[in-house]
């Protein structure tokens, strides 16, 4: 399974340009972050990861079928890499063999309730721009996500049901793109690792998982 952080979003960029404390903080409450958009380095990051991809097509077709998970708002819908058309708007690379799915639990832990850049527009409005993914998992109607603040009791709940969910999947190669604070608790608390659990943008951990039955 590769587990992976998003492109840099035009959110990113702003809370680097100020100092740590309330400038910084005040970021990630401005609502103009909403389900924030990709910086023009976030597009570059993009457009490298799927030239990768476009290499290993050879690769992954000889692997077999593969399911790429992503959270629902709009950075993460993005991250894996700019595609060819005719899907220039949905921002990924697309590989024609793949599920694409939209998850709402792998989106990002907001212990103080959800920031405007990790909020997004209805799944609705989402599957009419992004028509290849799957949100079938994503509520209907307006965002209720993490409008109360989500314990870490919680958040390891919602870890514990993303892993059945892959465990449940058949394919063999799964792709997970999701937020810093969601993976950094993944992989500190779920996995072990042993070095830091922080993701950078659009890095990818490739793990092995033996994910053993609750009977």
């Amino acid at each position: 399974i590769h587990f992976i952080r998003h492109a840099e979003g035009e959110h990113n960029v702003a809370e680097r340009a100020q100092p740590k404390g309330p400038l910084r903080d005040a970021v990630y409450t401005d609502p103009q972050y909403f389900d924030a958009v990709l910086s023009s380095d976030g597009v570059k990051q993009c457009d490298r990861c799927s030239a990768l991809e476009r290499r290993r097509e050879t690769v992954r077709a000889a692997a077999g079928p593969h399911v790429y998970l992503k959270a629902a708002p709009r950075a993460g819908g993005r991250v894996a890499a700019a595609p060819d058309p005719p899907d220039a708007t949905l921002g990924l690379a697309m590989c024609k063999s793949a599920t694409w799915i939209a998850h709402e639990d792998a989106r990002e832990h907001c212990p103080y309730g959800a920031n405007p850049c990790d909020k997004r527009r209805s799944a609705e409005e989402q599957a009419k721009e992004f028509e290849t993914v799957d949100f079938s998992l994503v509520p209907v109607g307006p965002d209720q996500f993490l409008e109360v603040t989500e314990t870490k009791e919680a958040l390891d709940a919602r870890c514990r049901r993303l892993l059945e969910f892959l465990a449940a999947r058949p394919e063999q190669v799964i792709a997970v793109v999701s937020h810093c604070a969601f993976l950094g608790r993944l992989f500190e608390a779920h996995f072990s690792w042993s070095g830091s659990p922080w993701f950078k943008n659009v890095e990818c951990r490739t793990v092995v998982l033996r994910l053993k039955s609750q009977d």
